[in-house]
C-alpha cells in the first residue's frame, strides 16, 4: 500500500488533526459508539484528499469500517452519523475488556493486587472491584470508576464494559491502552490491558471525594486534609480487600453527613 496518495499526502494523520477528529466524534465510532476505532477519510476519500481536513475525517470501529469498504454501508450513512455521533448521544464511547483467563491481576502504580476482590476502597466505596464469573466458562467481571483532578468521572467500567465519557478533553484508545487527557500533554489516566488477566494503571491524577490520588510510575500517593500516604513496591495477594482508606465506619465521624452525601451523589459504584 502506497504511503502517499497522488497528491503526495501521507497516510499518517497529524496528531492535532487526529485529536480534533476524536473530539468531534465523541471518542467512538460515529455509527455505533464503540471505542476501538479507525480513522476514515469520508469526503473526499484519502486517494483524492489534498490535505487532512478534520471535518472530512471521522471515526469508525473495525466492524462499521469494514461494512463501508465492502459496500454494505453507504457514505451517506456515515455523513449522517457524523452530524449526531453515537457516543455523543449516549455520553460515552464503549467497548469490552477481555478477562477470559484466571482471576485478573491489577497493578496500580507501585501496588500489585493478585486475586483480590476489592483492590481499592475509599470511604467504604470500591474504586475497583472484581466479581466471580456468573456461570461456568464465563469471565471474571471488573467494575470501577476513574475521575479527573476535579472529581468528574472520565472512565467507568461496568462488568468489563468500559465507558469513556465523551465530555473529556481527549480520549485516545490504541494498542491496548486508554489515555485520557484534560489538556495538551497532561495525562490524567493511562490504563493498559494485557489480556486475558492483567490490567495496569500507569498514570492517574484523580480526586474522589476529598482524596487526591496520584499514580506515577512505581508510586501511588493518596492525600486528603487528614493524611498523606505514599505506597510503592507493595503486594496484596489472596485477600478480599487490597487497600481500604478513610472508612466512615472505622474512623472518627468528621462531617459524616457531608461526606456521605458527596460520595453518594457523585459516584455510582456500589459494594
Amino acid at each position: 500500500m502506497a504511503k502517499v496518495n497522488k497528491y503526495g499526502l501521507s497516510r499518517t494523520i497529524p496528531a492535532d488533526v487526529r485529536r480534533k477528529v476524536r473530539q468531534q466524534s465523541g471518542y467512538g465510532c460515529v455509527i455505533c459508539g464503540m471505542g476501538v476505532i479507525q480513522y476514515e477519510h469520508v469526503v473526499p476519500e484519502y486517494h483524492e484528499a489534498k490535505f487532512h481536513d478534520p471535518l472530512a475525517i471521522t471515526l469508525l470501529c473495525p466492524s462499521c469500517h469494514s461494512k463501508v469498504t465492502t459496500g454494505f454501508y453507504s457514505k451517506q450513512k456515515v455523513l449522517q452519523a457524523m452530524k449526531l455521533p453515537a457516543a455523543k448521544q449516549t455520553g460515552f464511547s464503549k467497548d469490552f475488556f477481555d478477562f477470559c483467563g484466571p482471576h485478573p491481576s491489577i497493578k496500580i502504580g507501585g501496588m500489585t493486587l493478585v486475586r483480590c476482590h476489592s483492590p481499592v476502597i475509599i470511604y467504604d466505596r470500591p474504586i475497583l472491584k472484581i466479581e466471580s464469573p456468573k456461570e461456568l466458562g464465563a469471565p471474571f467481571l471488573l467494575s470501577g470508576i476513574f475521575c479527573d483532578k476535579e472529581g468528574k468521572p472520565t472512565l467507568e467500567i461496568v462488568e468489563n464494559e468500559w465507558r469513556a465519557h465523551s465530555d473529556s478533553w481527549d480520549v485516545e484508545v490504541s494498542a491496548g491502552e486508554i489515555t485520557v487527557r484534560d489538556s495538551p500533554r497532561n495525562i490524567v489516566l493511562k490504563l493498559k490491558v494485557l489480556p486475558p488477566d492483567v490490567i495496569l494503571v500507569e498514570t492517574l491524577k484523580m480526586r474522589f471525594g476529598f482524596v487526591d490520588i496520584n499514580i506515577n510510575g512505581e508510586t501511588i500517593n493518596l492525600k486528603s486534609p487528614m493524611s498523606d500516604l505514599t505506597l510503592s513496591h507493595c503486594l496484596a495477594e489472596d485477600c478480599r480487600v487490597g487497600i481500604s482508606i478513610y472508612s466512615l465506619i472505622s474512623t472518627p465521624q468528621i462531617y459524616p453527613s457531608l461526606l456521605t452525601r458527596l460520595i453518594r451523589n457523585t459516584y455510582s459504584i456500589t459494594s
